[in-house]
């Protein structure tokens, strides 16, 4: 059955991929089947005595930080205001209508009219509508842990599905490492930065290492992120299990004055936004326009292609190498050029800072002029991968990276000094509680929500004013649109291969013998013998390893 429905999602996946190919080009390469030699050819670091076969299909490359971001940076450069830092405090009403928020910014607090307030506060979602009045839905949060590990822990050129404990597990490709996930736990603890708990490593690794030959351990971690997925919880809900739990969006039009939408997906967040911008107009009791998104590219994404031909000059003109270029084209697209421009006057932002080999100056530079950065953990955590790439969470480079950002922030010395420090003593502690085995495990932690990222607390003394342009992409290569679903998919330089794992099925000499059944064409004569046959299912030559069942049958003499 397991095998039936793998085929039928990535057939599913093939007919979405020939649908969305713009002028007959490009899309997702098509599926496969592979025996278990090319599974093994594939990954070598798979178990041979376990894998009988495999299926492979493609999909997308996802940053979910940078997604996030340039989403918000879409939305700026078509006219909205983005605050970031500045959590809901408060609700303002109009007798029984909603008539604003109110913020908190910069130490102090401010009232924000407007004639529809839009809740999309994720795992807050629930809370901001109490603010206005008795709540009519629950949401239980379900934490979702992703360990990233080393590039040669494991030998493989693809990445690898297969089934877990109560779920399934993914062991994929993640510039330049694997990044192992997920779990699915309810989660009743500190929703700002859920922990990574020493359970949650142990369940991945013990799941992943069932299907390799050299088992991953500790010490192959990098890194590991949390983030919590806002689900909306039954009415009598079970507290241990979250899977069952509908991933579908949902979209409240109460009380007045208030549209919430709250659970579905990133695949989904086009539709989302459309549904939740329909409701909008029905709260106004106005026509609005057709919402764009499905024919909206996000910034970075409409001139890739013709930048990705560039790549080699752009290198050349600014005395880069052509490696780090190409990296940036996947996080900036054709922003490239302008985010590469102030290594003209400034040679040395386009040479790595020691401790941050993978990133160049001029990054962590941009991360604060048009990507809205803030604070040092902002840098490092959500705007960069450095702190969960790094055995030491990028504390090594973390003082270069301050200096870097103070002129820019307004930093002095003082201030400077205190933000990497204050970085330091919480990845130390962290590392101290590992290994006083107090449950959290050691290395840093991304620390942010994959489906809702509430900013934290505003750092006291930090500038007002911090642009957040719409600029820049969040991974993204050309798009195609299916517009049935309103998304927008990427079709070259972030497509990784999967394999979907076949184990080797049970030994039918260890199976319970099934219980004997009578033929139902005639019944038994007298001398009749019974045996057993095996029975082989139906392959295609060359696409899927030979499957035997035993099945009880009656011969008639």
């Amino acid at each position: 059955m397991g095998a039936a429905l793998h085929r039928a999602g990535v057939l599913l996946y093939d007919l979405m991929a020939a649908a969305g190919r713009t002028g007959g080009r490009g899309g997702v390469p098509h599926h496969r089947h592979l025996t278990r030699r090319g599974a093994l050819r594939e990954a070598p670091g798979l178990d041979p005595d376990l894998i009988t076969g495999a299926l492979q299909y493609y999909d997308g490359r996802m940053d979910d930080a940078r997604l996030t971001l340039a989403v918000a940076r879409t939305a700026a450069a078509n006219g909205a205001v983005v605050l970031s830092h500045a959590p809901v405090v408060g609700v303002l009403r109009d007798g029984p209508r909603v008539a604003g928020v109110t913020v908190e910014a910069d130490g102090g607090r401010f009232d924000i009219t407007a004639s529809v307030v839009v809740n999309a506060a994720g795992v807050w979602a629930a809370d901001v509508q109490a603010m206005a009045g008795p709540p009519t839905f629950a949401v239980q949060p379900a934490k979702g842990v992703h360990l990233l590990v080393d590039q040669g822990a494991f030998d493989s050129r693809t990445g690898i599905l297969a089934r877990a404990e109560d779920s399934v597990i993914i062991l994929r490709k993640w510039f330049g490492h694997w990044l192992l996930g997920t779990t699915d736990t309810a989660y009743d603890g500190d929703r700002r930065a859920p922990a990574v708990e020493r359970e949650d490593v142990d369940y991945l690794l013990r799941n992943v290492n069932r299907y390799l030959a050299r088992p991953l351990s500790r010490d192959d971690v990098l890194g590991t992120f949390a983030g919590l997925r806002p689900l909306l919880a039954p009415v009598a809900r079970d507290a241990a299990t979250t899977s069952a739990l509908s991933r579908d969006h949902t979209v409240v039009e109460e009380p007045a004055g208030m549209v919430t939408v709250v659970g579905g997906k990133y695949t989904t967040y086009r539709r989302m936004a459309r549904d939740a911008v329909d409701a909008v107009g029905r709260a106004l009791r106005t026509a609005l326009p057709r919402c764009p998104t499905a024919d909206l590219p996000l910034v970075g994404a409409p001139g890739w292609a013709a930048v990705a031909n560039r790549v080699p000059r752009l290198a050349a003109e600014h005395g880069v190498d052509e490696a780090h270029v190409r990296r940036m084209l996947h996080r900036y697209g054709d922003e490239l050029s302008d985010v590469l421009a102030p290594v003209r006057t400034d040679p040395a932002l386009g040479r790595p800072i020691p401790g941050a080999d993978g990133y160049l100056p001029v990054e962590f530079r941009r991360s604060v002029t048009h990507e809205g950065a803030r604070t040092l953990a902002d840098v490092l955590h959500r705007r960069t991968h450095l702190a969960i790439e790094r055995s030491d969470g990028g504390l090594a480079a973390a003082p270069a990276v301050a200096a870097l950002l103070a002129p820019l922030l307004g930093w002095d010395a003082t201030g400077r000094r205190g933000r990497w420090r204050r970085t330091g003593r919480t990845w130390n502690a962290i590392a101290q509680a590992s290994r006083r085995d107090t449950g959290q495990i050691l290395g840093p932690q991304r620390g942010e929500h994959r489906r809702d990222r509430r900013p934290r607390g505003v750092a006291r003394g930090e500038p007002d004013e911090v642009p957040l342009r719409g600029s820049s992409s969040a991974e993204l290569g050309p798009v195609t649109r299916d517009r049935r679903k309103g998304c927008q998919s990427v079709t070259s330089g972030t497509l990784e291969p999967l394999l979907v794992i076949t184990p080797r099925l049970p030994s039918t000499a260890a199976m319970p013998r099934p219980p004997r059944r009578r033929c139902r064409r005639a019944p038994p004569r007298p001398g009749a013998r019974s045996c057993a046959r095996a029975e082989h299912l139906r392959r295609s030559p060359g696409r899927r390893p030979w499957i035997y069942r035993a099945e009880p049958v009656t011969s008639v003499a």
